[in-house]
């Protein structure tokens, strides 16, 4: 698995060293012409970190931090390249640190509660329904008005 994925950050690497001086810049406008290709690059390379495990998730998040990432400038694709050429320099000279991410977890499956079913009154007649019972109210104590007289 780790000499499979150091190839492809070599691949990822070769193409983004190619890729990256065609770039846009901020002030003339991203590159539409080679848009495409950037962005079959881009998830390349997103999918790539994320199988590397944990040792790819700070650069994957690097990579999605960036607010322009979604369009071709030159900025945008460096980052990616730098983040992309760490990771390869890491694993090439310690392929063990790619540990295989984690499988995603069957989605969980909640049985619903079986539902009471309603009895019909065996009668056969109209069901009412009581309220319930009111709970005892404990007797306020009030102050003795009737022990106040007036006394002129």
């Amino acid at each position: 698995m780790s000499n499979n994925l150091v190839q492809t950050l070599e691949q990822l690497v070769t193409t983004g060293t190619q890729l990256v001086p065609l770039g846009g810049f901020e002030f003339s406008g991203y590159n539409a012409r080679l848009q495409n290709k950037y962005l079959e690059w881009r998830k390349a390379c997103l999918e790539t970190l994320e199988q590397a495990g944990p040792i790819g998730v700070p650069y994957k998040n690097k990579v999605l931090g960036d607010v322009n990432g979604a369009f071709f400038f030159q900025v945008s694709a460096q980052l990616i390249l730098v983040s992309v050429k760490e990771l390869y320099e890491k694993l090439k000279t310690s392929p063990e640190l790619a540990t295989e991410a984690p499988a995603p977890a069957p989605p969980l499956v909640v049985e619903a509660a079986p539902q009471p079913v309603a009895q019909a009154p065996a009668a056969g007649g109209a069901r009412v329904l009581k309220p319930p019972p009111k709970p005892a109210v404990q007797p306020a104590l009030q102050p003795a008005a009737h022990a106040i007289s007036c006394r002129d």
